[in-house]
């Protein structure tokens, strides 16, 4: 069985004040609306999302927000590449604590 398999939607990072802050409501509800158009999984924070712009905290709620929500309905694939090979560690055990 293929780890992943059917539709994976590269989402996007809505924001707030101008672009200044991550916006995690406007997320989840977004987050909603793609689950229940069917898709099987998402992808968070690669260029898509904006993540190489964002700092390592914010890509690290972005990921938060979208496990909290989708944990059990669809997958979450967190995108760990970072400028740094420090930060690129960092981000991933991250996102594996958080079980994306």
């Amino acid at each position: 069985m293929p780890l992943w398999e059917g539709v994976i939607s590269a989402i996007i990072t809505p924001m707030k004040d101008g672009g200044e802050k991550v916006d995690a409501e406007a997320m989840r509800s977004y987050l909603d609306f793609i689950v229940e158009k069917g898709v099987d999984g998402v992808f968070v924070g690669g260029t898509t999302g904006e993540g190489p712009l964002l700092s390592l905290e914010e890509r690290k709620q972005i990921a938060e927000v979208a496990v909290e929500k989708l944990k059990g309905k669809v997958k979450v694939i967190v995108h760990t590449g970072c400028i740094t090979t420090e930060e690129s560690i960092r981000l991933t055990k991250h996102s594996c604590e958080i079980g994306a």
